[in-house]
């Protein structure tokens, strides 16, 4: 799980992606076939995760949550779930002013591959999960909102959990609550 809810900026998108991008090409394992095959690139120091993913994001995550998101569905690394980003992109540039300080100004347009402009163009998601305010306090579920082809969110959610989310092999990911990977970069 690669979670960005509540991001709000930075740039190590491009970092992250890389790593989560890289696929393996060859397996590690003793000459004598005892023990699992394991993946080279990690072992060699590589940074590749080389494993399934799925991408948490909500109403919070902006700037760089934004581009890490784009990215994350553009290069087909896995789900999306929760609620569209912020739609809040913005470069801002360093402009000196003529008693030395200096201010941000916005200069740099950001655009998806396709050209669409991110800015006030919020991320959406394969998988939308709203909590209701309180609802793990008292053991709610997602609301029971009708969402395309008459499923309600908590039928969809259900099937998820069941399934689990697809990585870009076409196999199921194994996804944990309690653990959250985070690029050491």
């Amino acid at each position: 799980m690669v979670d960005v809810r509540n991001n709000n900026g930075g740039f190590v998108n491009a970092y992250a992606l890389d790593v989560l991008a890289r696929r393996g090409y060859l397996y590690f394992q003793n000459r004598n076939g005892s023990g699992q095959p394991i993946a080279a690139r990690s072992q060699l120091g590589q940074r590749a995760l080389e494993a399934p993913t799925i991408l948490p994001t909500n109403q919070h995550s902006l700037s760089d949550a934004e581009d890490f998101t784009e990215g994350y569905r553009s290069l087909k690394l896995g789900t999306v779930v929760g609620k569209p980003t912020a739609g809040w992109i913005v470069y801002t540039s360093n402009v000196p002013l003529i008693d030395g300080t200096t201010i941000q100004l916005p200069g740099t347009l950001v655009t998806t591959s396709t050209g669409e402009k991110m800015e006030m163009s919020p991320r959406p998601v394969d998988i939308r999960i709203d909590r209701p305010l309180g609802g793990e306090l008292f053991r709610q579920g997602p609301p029971a909102r009708r969402v395309g082809r008459g499923a309600t969110e908590a039928d969809q959610l259900a099937a998820f959990r069941k399934q689990g989310p697809i990585d870009r092999n076409g196999q199921t990911a194994v996804v944990s609550p309690l653990i959250t990977w985070v690029p050491m970069l």
